[in-house]
């Protein structure tokens, strides 16, 4: 007699995955087919042991916590990695920022502006030393006046001019 059983049917029935009808039909082919009877027989040895191997397996106790520990390390790397590329943009928009303000025109009109700036403070300085009351407060008025007018221009030279933003 010819056996074209296949060991995927044979396994799948051993593991129970067939359907009820299917198992009746494999196991009336087992009964009468001895090829089939020993490579049943096989494939219950080998999952025997495979289960006897399984089960012998001693897992260490601190092993949830390790696993739980290895996650967080991974977790922290990944957030300093990405902490590292938002500062490293930052510097990057800043370094830009700084040549951009360098080279641009609305860049000479900070810098005078600038300028401007510490010459007030400078001069407020000197007010001070020489013991004038009324001249420092004089000064930091016309310094926020002044500021107010050098935005008040930015603003107007960038509405008017080919100087975009």
């Amino acid at each position: 007699m010819q056996c074209d059983m296949d060991s995927l049917t044979l396994s799948a029935y051993l593991d129970g995955e067939l359907s009820e009808s299917e198992a009746e039909t494999i196991q009336a082919h087992i009964d009468d087919c001895p090829r089939c009877q020993d490579e049943l027989a096989q494939l219950q040895q080998v999952t025997h042991s495979v289960q006897m191997s399984l089960s012998t397996v001693a897992v260490p106790e601190d092993l949830q916590n390790r696993i739980l520990l290895t996650i967080k390390e991974i977790h922290q790397g990944a957030q300093a990695r990405r902490l590292l590329l938002v500062y490293g943009c930052c510097l990057a928009l800043v370094v830009v920022g700084v040549f951009w303000l360098a080279f641009s025109p609305f860049g000479k009109f900070v810098r005078v502006m600038f300028r401007l700036g510490f010459a007030a403070g400078h001069s407020a300085v000197q007010l001070v030393a020489t013991g004038g009351a009324v001249w420092p407060t004089v000064i930091v008025v016309l310094s926020v006046l002044l500021g107010i007018a050098s935005v008040t221009g930015v603003v107007r030279m960038l509405k008017s001019s080919e100087v975009t933003v």
